[in-house]
């Protein structure tokens, strides 16, 4: 990326989303609640649909604000006046002295960007209509900025997915589009996109489409939140040559329980990823921080242009303000109290500015605070906290110079005056949470909760400050977590339910989502690390019964887990019907982790409908949906055993109903996934010629080799009786002999199981099993089922079989009796 920059000015576009303004905006999950409380929707009392997650916040805010100046006024309320949020500082920052991009396009509705910009005193164009998309010239080197989707400002911004497609589409009559200007800007530019979750029929994602139809000049970066989003986005994105994505470097262990699932998700915050790209470009700090009493002469007047003519029209004596900041430069260099050590923190400051946290760590060690004043240690403190905040914990090596920045802040502390000292720690909460976490991941987990523990008494959760019910609430989980780690799973409960008291004292609608996941972690710990089932049960149920209030991930895990406490109990019965609910209810989802649930309860639903002995139609059903469904899902390995096993049940189904191609095809597929099983009843049937087999893809020898190297009795005998099949040759029977005498090594219970099989052929009269129970008679193997002699049923055998007369002799070996 920033080697294209050698090559081109501004060789890429920025694309940025809702995460780039989180934190100061609600993002979309948070909005859809916003509209529930405001509609006071009762379970059941509104169908929406659950599954896409734009249509669901475009049903839910139509529902709510039916009317585009309402909906505008409501984005108003939530937008205007709001906090810049770091992010929006970052990329402007980095729009204004890299020459990385020059140009951003964004669905947000917020003017974060615009604002930094104006702060920083950047001049740039924004273009926030299709009717203003001529203001944007892709040739000059302007920033400007784009809003697809309009902003805040305008009743007509494109809040519903009607909207949206709308602002999608390409005209005959006028290039004056959105599309049309993305096509304009993506012709020769690459994007980076940061914080957008591509929502598919948007104009971003529609023209992202049509562009990688054809190559890109340079390569599409593209910064996923997290690996669930990344598994999101569609194949074509995906699976294309000249995109590359970024995705935080831990992913979920999906065979870890689901407590840790849901508490261990890493995710790639946008900041981080504007800190990376500004240290990597090792861009100066702006020059609002760098030389503030300049930029503000620059600001008012142009640098020195104000006059200082007395006579001059200047209503606002703006001359006396210019030669005020004038004196004050003079005078800055003149403080008696500027130390050494104070100029390296100066230093210091700027490297944080310019995203350097690990070059300003390195500084810090050399500095002595007992050298810095009070307004100095003030200041340090406010720096440690902003290289907390940020400075990159990936590995285990920068963990440790992260607490080395939180040592720097305790030693500080104590340098400040004892009256600030407590009301310093209490504002600092969040950073004491970040330092837990990092003793978590280090496996330091009582450091972690001794942290917590300070955290959670200076916390004031009175009814009147709510704020920090939203601010600290994962102090609990956190804690709840560190107890569970430590081998204490009653404490954590008791942890999470404390939260949940508090919640339910203070009744904010907002946070109900925090009460819901605070009591399924519960229900998980009852069920995973107590086995307290009835418990569970409880929890679960309490949360179904909520359904409409409960966003669609916490319904699903929840009714996921009941069915789990049922089969676990061997409550078959109850079990299915949940499973047969949680198909309907959720068979259309587009979530990823659902439709791992949804994989794994289809499954489930599989072996009780086997074990139950369910019509054959029901079991290749589930066997269908468990293929479809696996089909749409990335990371397809993950299910490779369920699919081959849905292959396999479906293939004996169609066997039974004398669907020969059809099963065949079904063991092919399950074959390739690696079913040794398969490929011995592919031989099976291509040795009985039942389906067509003549231009097969893989020979028997292939079909049986992992059978014959697991040394499986099944691939023993059909390798034998495939050599022997329609042949005279002695040598073949003398072959195929040696291989069934060897079974005698073999365990009987698994030749018995074997043995089941061509008895019931010969009780077909399918004189295939003759032969079979014939030859392990002549072995000693076992002893005949009816009574026949090996003359008896070789006799029968040569009806279709060419045996040869040493057959009949019994071989004198060792005599393997079946008990």
């Amino acid at each position: 990326m920033v080697f294209a920059t050698t090559e081109k000015e501004n060789p890429f576009f920025f694309i940025v989303g809702a995460g780039i303004s989180s934190g100061s905006v609600p993002v979309a999950s948070e909005i859809i609640t916003r509209c529930k409380n405001k509609l006071n929707v009762k379970d059941g009392e509104i169908n929406v649909l659950r599954g896409d997650s734009a249509e669901e916040y475009s049903q839910w805010l139509q529902q709510a604000f039916p009317h585009s100046i309402s909906r505008q006024n409501f984005f108003r309320n939530l937008i205007e006046n709001k906090q810049i949020t770091t992010a929006n500082f970052k990329l402007a920052h980095l729009l204004s002295a890299g020459n990385l991009a020059n140009i951003v396009v964004t669905p947000n509705f917020d003017d974060f960007l615009s604002r930094a910009l104006t702060l920083f005193n950047i001049k740039h164009i924004v273009c926030d209509h299709p009717g203003t998309s001529f203001k944007i010239n892709v040739e000059r080197s302007d920033i400007q900025i784009v809003h697809v989707h309009g902003t805040y400002l305008s009743y007509d911004c494109c809040n519903l997915t009607s909207e949206i497609n709308e602002r999608n589409q390409i005209s005959n009559i006028t290039n004056r589009t959105m599309a049309s200007l993305f096509d304009r800007i993506a012709d020769t530019r690459s994007p980076i996109i940061i914080g957008y979750s591509g929502w598919e029929n948007d104009v971003v994602m529609t023209s992202l489409k049509k562009r990688l139809e054809m190559r890109l000049p340079y390569n599409l970066y593209w910064f996923c939140y997290s690996h669930d989003a990344y598994k999101n986005l569609p194949d074509w994105l995906v699976h294309h040559n000249d995109v590359v994505f970024v995705v935080p470097s831990e992913r979920r262990n999906e065979d870890a329980s689901f407590t840790e699932q849901l508490q261990k998700n890493k995710v790639l915050d946008a900041n981080i990823v504007l800190d990376k790209i500004i240290s990597g470009l090792d861009l100066p700090e702006p020059e609002i921080t760098s030389d503030p009493i300049n930029f503000f002469i620059k600001f008012i007047g142009g640098n020195d242009s104000v006059s200082n003519d007395s006579v001059s029209n200047d209503a606002f004596f703006l001359n006396h303000v210019v030669e005020k900041l004038k004196k004050l430069r003079e005078n800055e260099g003149k403080d008696p109290d500027e130390t050494e050590d104070y100029n390296f923190f100066q230093t210091t400051r700027q490297f944080v500015r310019r995203s350097q946290y690990d070059k300003a760590l390195k500084l810090l060690d050399s500095i002595n605070i007992n050298n810095l004043d009070e307004r100095h240690r003030t200041e340090l403190l406010q720096v440690l906290a902003t290289i907390i905040f940020n400075v990159d914990t990936e590995d285990d090596e920068k963990k440790q110079e992260a607490l080395y920045a939180h040592e720097l802040f305790e030693e500080t502390i104590k340098c400040i005056k004892s009256e600030k000292i407590e009301e310093i720690k209490k504002h600092a909460a969040p950073m004491y949470m970040l330092k837990a976490q990092l003793y978590q991941d280090l496996g330091e987990l009582e450091k972690g909760l001794e942290i917590i523990n300070e955290v959670l008494e200076r916390i004031d959760f009175s009814a009147d400050d709510s704020r920090n019910v939203k601010k600290y609430w994962h102090a609990y989980s956190l804690k709840g977590e560190l107890l569970l780690d430590l081998g204490k799973p009653l404490e954590s409960i008791a942890s999470y339910s404390e939260l949940i008291s508090i919640l339910e004292k203070m009744d904010i609608l907002e946070d109900e989502q925090i009460m819901w996941s605070s009591l399924l972690t519960i229900g998980m710990i009852y069920e995973e690390e107590l086995q307290d089932f009835p418990n569970a049960e409880k929890l679960y149920t309490k949360l179904l019964d909520l359904d409409e209030k409960l966003d669609e991930k916490t319904y699903a895990i929840s009714l996921f887990k009941k069915i789990g406490v049922n089969l676990q109990r061997e409550d078959f019965l109850n079990a299915l019907s949940l499973l047969e609910q949680f198909e309907s209810k959720f068979i259309d989802t587009r979530e990823t982790l659902i439709k791992r649930l949804l994989v794994s309860s289809l499954d489930n639903k599989l072996k009780l409908v086997i074990a139950n002995d369910v019509s054959g139609p029901e079991v290749i059903d589930t066997c269908n949906k468990i293929i479809t469904v696996c089909a749409d899902i990335e990371e397809k390995e993950d299910f490779d055993e369920i699919v081959c096993n849905a292959q396999i049940k479906k293939a004996f189904m169609l066997y039974d109903k004398h669907d020969y191609t059809g099963a065949a095809s079904c063991f092919i597929d399950a074959f390739e996934l690696g079913s040794d099983i398969a490929g011995i009843n592919l031989v099976y049937m291509i040795r009985r010629g039942e389906f067509d087999y003549t231009v097969g893809k893989y020979t028997v020898e292939e079909l049986l080799k992992r059978g014959l190297e697991n040394e499986d009795v099944f691939a023993i005998i059909n390798q034998a009786l495939y050599l022997v099949q329609n042949k005279w040759d002695l040598d073949y029977w003398l072959r195929a002999d040696t291989l069934i005498r060897e079974m005698s090594e073999l365990a009987s219970d698994e030749i018995e199981r074997a043995l089941d099989w061509w008895i019931n052929l010969a009780g077909l009269n399918d004189v295939e099993g003759d032969l079979v129970i014939g030859w392990l008679l002549r072995h000693q193997l076992i002893e005949d089922p009816k009574g026949l002699t090996l003359r008896e049923r070789l006799d029968k055998a040569k009806i279709n079989w060419f045996v040869q007369d040493f057959m009949y002799n019994k071989e004198e070996s060792m005599l393997k009796t079946l008990k």
